[in-house]
């Protein structure tokens, strides 16, 4: 998928859960700031589905990390999870708007400020939760201006019946698997992995198999640098504010 690939020379920048290292992660906060910093293409999250079906935005499977009282949040409803209370960045509660977003929440964000949507389905979904996520994304007129990311092939080979042009991109933390190119050819999947995975040589062989490559959690400006220099299409951070020209 190479020509999705807009600066031929220079990594795209990503926001990591919104701008996370100034504002509460997944927070409309965090994707408003990422909104108003031109150096990021795109705004990442995180998205899990609800006890009732409805699609909320926080990255782990219950609220006890990130908020003032634990909920399961796929066990949970949407009304419910909307009480919790998230910790500010000093780890204290008070901000009124310090909530759990919604789905639609975030599409409004990055429709606004024109950036990209960098969507993780969070947990295995079923077909029916991906048609409808899809549904919510056709509805707000953003996939054209979205990639979507999993740790399940499953989610993404559903995704990639589904919406044969839609960009995915595979998940991919501890290590590399040894089918990992036959995954990205047989299911058309860029790479998208904790950067300590890559070298040259491997980010070259991804890119002649016509797949692109983004990496996370880049917070240090040599470490980009040095991903630029082995020719990664994309620099997930939560802090970086680099014009990648």
């Amino acid at each position: 998928m190479n020509e999705n690939r807009i600066h031929q020379n220079m990594p795209l920048m990503i926001a990591h859960r919104g701008f996370s290292g100034k504002e509460a992660e997944n927070t409309c906060g965090a994707f408003i700031a990422a909104g108003n910093r031109d150096c990021y293409y795109g705004i990442e999250t995180d998205i899990h589905v609800t006890k009732d079906g409805s699609f909320v935005l926080i990255h782990d499977d219950d609220t006890q990390r990130v908020a003032d009282r634990s909920l399961p949040v796929e066990n949970s409803t949407a009304l419910e999870l909307s009480k919790v209370h998230l910790l500010d960045t000093d780890g204290q509660v008070g901000r009124r708007d310090l909530v759990i977003p919604m789905l639609s929440d975030y599409l409004t964000i990055c429709r606004r400020y024109n950036k990209q949507c960098i969507a993780e389905l969070k947990n295995p979904f079923t077909q029916e939760q991906i048609k409808a996520v899809l549904a919510e994304f056709d509805k707000e007129n953003d996939l054209e201006h979205t990639i979507m990311i999993s740790f399940s092939l499953a989610n993404l080979k559903t995704l990639r019946v589904m919406r044969p042009e839609l960009r995915l991109q595979y998940l991919v933390e501890e290590e590399l698997p040894d089918d990992l190119m036959q995954t990205l050819d047989t299911y058309d999947l860029d790479l998208n992995c904790d950067y300590h995975l890559l070298n040259k040589n491997l980010v070259e062989q991804i890119h002649i198999s016509g797949h692109l490559v983004n990496c996370w959690t880049v917070n240090n400006v040599q470490d980009a640098m040095d991903l630029t220099q082995i020719g990664v299409d994309f620099i997930t951070t939560n802090i970086l504010e680099l014009e990648m020209k």
